[in-house]
Parts: C-alpha cells; sequence; structure tokens
C-alpha cells in the first residue's frame, strides 16, 4: 500500500501568511494601545494624586487663617490685597498669617488649650500695659511655639477678632516692623502672670487702642511660591517660620516643596469664601511633552 505525504500547496501557504499579517498587524496596534491605555491611567492616577496632596496641604492651612492678612507680591514687589481673582504664575507670592491652632487645641498635657481666646474686657490692666486672658498660661504657649518653630524661636502677636480698622497692607507687618499697638497685630511679650500678654518693649501700651473680646495668637505667616528651578522644572514651595509684624519676609522663614511640574495655582476669594485650585502637567514625567494635564481645586470657607 503506497503512503501519502501530504503538505501545503501554494495557495494555503499564502491564505496562512496573509492571516498571520493581519493577526500581526491588529495584534500589535491592540497591544500598543493597551501600552498606551496603561500608561495613561497611570500617569493619570499619579497627577491626581499630587494635585489632590498638594491642594489638601494648602487648604489645611488656610483654614485657620487670618482672613484679612491675605496678600500677593508680584516680582518681588510690593504687597497688594487679594482679589476675587489670582493666578500665581512666575515671581507670583501669595502670603497670609495663620493663627496657631496646635496651642489652641492643647500641648497634650491633659488641658483643653494653651490660649483660651478671650480677653477680659472688664480688667483694669487691659486698658494700660497687660492684656488679661483668662484661661492662658504663656508658659505652655511658649513651649507649644517653640516645638513647632524649626528656628525654635519665634514672636507671637495677637489679632483681635472684629478688628478691621486697619489697612490690610499697612497692619499686619508686610511692609515692614509694626512699630506701635495700633495695628492688627499686636506684638506681644510674657506679662506680668501666665494668664497676661504685654506689648513688646517699645511699642506703646494698649492704651488708646481698640480692645475685642476675642482674639486669635499667631506666631508665623505663610507663603506660597511657584518658581522655576535650574531644570526648567516648576515646583509650588510653601514657607513658614517667619513673623512679618517683626519686618521678616518669607525667604528668612523655612521652606519646604510641596509639588513638582506644578503648570499654574490659582486663588479666588469672595467674602470669607476662598477658592484653591492647583494644576499639575506631566512635563518630565513622559517625556516633557505636557500631553497631560490634571486640576484639583478645594473651597475652603
Amino acid at each position: 500500500m503506497k503512503k501519502v505525504k501530504h503538505a501545503f500547496t501554494m495557495i494555503e501557504l499564502l491564505i496562512v501568511i496573509v492571516i498571520m499579517g493581519i493577526l500581526a498587524k491588529f495584534g500589535t496596534e491592540l497591544l500598543l494601545r493597551t501600552y498606551e491605555d496603561f500608561v495613561v491611567g497611570t500617569m493619570n492616577n499619579r497627577l491626581l494624586s499630587q494635585s489632590e496632596t498638594a491642594v489638601t496641604q494648602i487648604a489645611n492651612r488656610l483654614q485657620y487663617r487670618i482672613r484679612e492678612s491675605m496678600v500677593v507680591r508680584q516680582n518681588g514687589g510690593a504687597p497688594t490685597a487679594l482679589s476675587t481673582t489670582n493666578d500665581v504664575a512666575g515671581n507670583v507670592v501669595f502670603e497670609w498669617i495663620g493663627y496657631d491652632v496646635d496651642g489652641m487645641r492643647g500641648d497634650g498635657a491633659g488641658t483643653a488649650s494653651t490660649w483660651s481666646g478671650f480677653i477680659d474686657v472688664d480688667n483694669g490692666l487691659g486698658s494700660t500695659n497687660n492684656l488679661v486672658s483668662p484661661g492662658s498660661d504663656w508658659n505652655r504657649i511658649a513651649g507649644v511655639i517653640t516645638s513647632l518653630a524649626p528656628s525654635g524661636v519665634a514672636s507671637p502677636a495677637l489679632f483681635f477678632i472684629g478688628d478691621e480698622t486697619i489697612n490690610v497692607l499697612t497692619g499686619f507687618g508686610w511692609q515692614g516692623v509694626l512699630g506701635n499697638q495700633n495695628v492688627n497685630m499686636h506684638r506681644i511679650n510674657i506679662g506680668g502672670g501666665i494668664d497676661q500678654f504685654s506689648p513688646v518693649v517699645g511699642t506703646g501700651t494698649f492704651g488708646g487702642v481698640n480692645i475685642y473680646e476675642y482674639y486669635r495668637l499667631a506666631w508665623t505667616a505663610y507663603a506660597l511660591e511657584l518658581f522655576t528651578d535650574v531644570d526648567g522644572r516648576q515646583k509650588l514651595q510653601l514657607w513658614y517660620d517667619y513673623q512679618p509684624w517683626d519686618g521678616e519676609t518669607y525667604q528668612q522663614g523655612t521652606s519646604q516643596i510641596l509639588m513638582e511640574d506644578v503648570s499654574s495655582i490659582a486663588f479666588a476669594s469672595i467674602g470669607d469664601t476662598l477658592k484653591v485650585q492647583v494644576c499639575v502637567s506631566d512635563n518630565n514625567l513622559s517625556g516633557g511633552t505636557g500631553a497631560f494635564s490634571v486640576c484639583k481645586e478645594k473651597t475652603i470657607y
């Protein structure tokens, strides 16, 4: 019996080659599209995470801002009040004074707070050399501030809630040292007792000063700076641990990088409500094409 050997005919071979070519073409495109989708998804998630982290850190600090103290500077110039819309682009700095929320919450020693936020306006000392703050403990206040300030030294000041009589540009120290107590920020030292605040020597007494029942204690201002580094990447930097009421600028404080590859940051102020938006691009993350951009925003009341 004769055995028959089977083999591909030329037509069958051509058909197989054509089919393999078609599969190779569409299979490669499918694989490439899958890879591109993975890259886009990974990049998008990364940018979302970065922008969310940055805007949350900013909002957490702005939540405890002294609302009347917000200013912006452009190209190192004089401060201007925050308007309804301010885009913080290159060489623009946004600054504000924050009150000491950590000291208000307590120092962990089993007490509610180190400063109470109340002034005894009926006490005779309140109109002359000292302000009496029932429930406050200056020794513990100083301890909390010292532990929070990287420099270990901070000159505190009081801000009376409801005191809006002084201009934002002149009453908070943005233009230099506050030489008297008739301003929004009242520079203080330890008083005659643990619950008393005395003015800094040389700044006068509290006589003739409008004293309100409620106050906030502040030991630092904050500044957000968007700058371009030597590699051409835009970075968002936070400055703190400086006191404008003592004539210090933000560059004399401590800084930390909040975020890299920031394309823009914007603020909008309407009454007591503040909206902040941070946008980040994929520069230097996907070849510097800038094809991806994500923005996150928060509203702070």
